[in-house]
């Protein structure tokens, strides 16, 4: 999938999460906009502002090619609609939407892997089998 790991990805969402925590640094139009609404590039100094993927980008740095897919990945796991939402130019999230999103995705990122089932089958052993098995013989 990505050579970064769940704590990488983890950072990325936060620093992402801590940009976003203050609805005065979101932008509903541009992936970073300066402090007079323009769009500015998401690296400029002049960025305040962000909606979700300007968010991402300007958090993961020069890991964003390997962050971004990963983390669509999550969001899609955890959202389906909103990731579609995301996707669609035509269509954007609220603030407390796109905050919601980043915290499921590290909920999910920080819960811990527990199978829901086990692979491993119990086979039945008749009851002459084990005495074979332990004698090394084949019974014949």
């Amino acid at each position: 999938m990505t050579a970064l790991g769940d704590q990488e990805l983890l950072v990325i969402l936060n620093r992402a999460r801590m940009l976003l925590s203050d609805p005065g640094n979101w932008s509903p139009r541009y992936y970073a906009e300066d402090e007079h609404g323009r769009w500015v590039p998401v690296g400029s100094s002049a960025a305040v502002r962000f909606n979700l993927e300007g968010a991402l980008v300007h958090a993961a740095g020069r890991d964003v090619r390997g962050a971004l897919p990963a983390i669509f990945e999550i969001f899609g796991a955890v959202s389906a609609e909103a990731l579609a939402r995301l996707k669609n130019a035509s269509t954007s999230l609220t603030h407390r939407e796109a905050v919601a999103l980043i915290d499921d995705a590290m909920a999910k990122l920080s819960a811990p892997s527990v199978p829901t089932r086990s692979e491993l089958r119990p086979r039945a052993i008749a009851p002459g089998d084990a005495t074979r098995r332990n004698s090394g013989t084949d019974g014949d």
